[in-house]
Formats: C-alpha cells, sequence, structure tokens
C-alpha cells in the first residue's frame, strides 16, 4: 500500500490495482520531512540520547505541535508519520536517528507558510525538536555518570552535578518525551545542523515510505524499491 501524501490518494499495489480515498488538500496545507533528532552524538547544546533513547520517545512525536522559532504562541502546524532510521539506513555521516513529517496550516498561516516553503527551496529550514525526560545523565568526555531530576538539570540547581551546572559535559535525556518541535530558519540556527528540511517530492515521500515500511525484497535494491514507490505516487498524482 502506497499513500500520496499530496493528493491523500492511497494506492494498493497488487496483481489487481486499486484505489481509494481521493481528496486534495494541496490548496490548504504546506507539507515537509525532515531529520528531528540523532543518537549517539551530542548536539550543539549538549544535549545527548542514546538509540534507545529515540526508541523510548518516537511515539511520542507524532502529532506534536509545530512552532515558529520555538515561539509556544506560534503553532503552525502539526507532526505526522515519525519514524526511527537505523544507523545501516541512514544517509553517510548520520547516525540513527528521527526523520519525521510535517503538516504547516497554510489557510490559517498563509505568509509563514509561504515564506517557509521559500526558506525549504533554498536549503536553509531545518527542524529543532522540543524535549523532556524524567531524569538527565551526565555523560561525555567530561561526563560523571550523575543522573538528577530534568528540572534540576534545566535550572542547575539543587543535585545536578557540577559539570550539567557548567555545561561542560553532555545532558543525556533518559527515556525522552518529545513535545514538539519548532521550524527554524535564518537568522536562527539548530541545534542539529543536518536536522534539516525537505519538501514532500515524490522522491522524498517515496523513500520515506520505503524506510518506514522497511522494504526489502529478494533482488531488488533500495534505490529500486524507491524509484518503484515514486512511479506509483505520480501514477497516483495523475488529474484522468
Amino acid at each position: 500500500m502506497v499513500e500520496n501524501h499530496e493528493t491523500n490518494r492511497v494506492v494498493i499495489a497488487t496483481p489487481i490495482v486499486a484505489e481509494t480515498a481521493k481528496f486534495n488538500a494541496d490548496d490548504f496545507l504546506l507539507k515537509f520531512r525532515g531529520r528531528l533528532v540523532e543518537a549517539e552524538t551530542a548536539n550543539s547544546n549538549g544535549a545527548f540520547w542514546s538509540q534507545g533513547d529515540l526508541e523510548f520517545g518516537l511515539p511520542s512525536v507524532a502529532h506534536g505541535p509545530l512552532n515558529w522559532g520555538h515561539d509556544p504562541a506560534a503553532i503552525i502546524g502539526t507532526l505526522v508519520d515519525p519514524l526511527l532510521v537505523s544507523a545501516e539506513r541512514a544517509a553517510e555521516g548520520i547516525g540513527p536517528h528521527i526523520q519525521t513529517g510535517a503538516v504547516v496550516w497554510a489557510f490559517l498561516f498563509r505568509e509563514k507558510a509561504r515564506a517557509l516553503a521559500n526558506f525549504i527551496d533554498a536549503g536553509q529550514a531545518w527542524f529543532s525538536m522540543e524535549c523532556v525526560s524524567n531524569e538527565i545523565a551526565c555523560v561525555g568526555p567530561n561526563g560523571c555518570g550523575a543522573v538528577m531530576p530534568y528540572v534540576d538539570a534545566q535550572t542547575r540547581s539543587g543535585v545536578a552535578c557540577e559539570h550539567v551546572k557548567e555545561r561542560a559535559s553532555h545532558r543525556r535525556f533518559v527515556d525522552p518525551v518529545f513535545q514538539g518541535a519548532a521550524v527554524i530558519v535564518p537568522p536562527q540556527a539548530p541545534g542539529w545542523r543536518d536536522a534539516n528540511i525537505t519538501s514532500m517530492g515524490l522522491q522524498q515521500d517515496a523513500q520515506a515510505q520505503v524506510e518506514a515500511a522497511d522494504l526489502h525484497l529478494p533482488g531488488l535494491a533500495d534505490d529500486e524499491a524507491r524509484q518503484m514507490v515514486a512511479s506509483i505516487l505520480q501514477w497516483s498524482a495523475r488529474t484522468v
């Protein structure tokens, strides 16, 4: 089964091809995908997650609020269809990470949607995750291994160790809950430089669906699987 996220057509590819649920929302929504958070490598703010942490937190991503520049008063959409990408399936130089789709309610926020679309086309738009956890662990090259309440680590008070208070170590979010994300555009910079977002073209949509389905067929390479899904999506986008 392949869903065209642009037309909302669902195509079931079997010896007999069936098509259902036709609806076009192109004029009302801005859709895109991107990398949200990486495991096993701290971001530029010193925040760290293990792969197990991302596995724990993955279910909390879907339907989280999407805001503009970490402004809680500027919610413009929602996160959809998150998936965990293993290191083996990630792009070269990128570790295991969560990838997610997003929808901006362009019918409500026309100017921001138009501006964001331009930034995406220019390769100057990123996700920035928002996350909490019950505990923070002091890890990394200067880490002491201490575990402390999340609030103490954030406020640099209470039982937080000196490394965390001074931001001299990495802070691991133990069993995290992702509470949404922001879209970041210049002059702001993301905490993870590879958290870039791209428009939901056929190839990106096909790659996301191949990864989400963990599609492995005998004698079919990943590129061939992506092209097959992209061809189905192209067929489903026809107007006649």
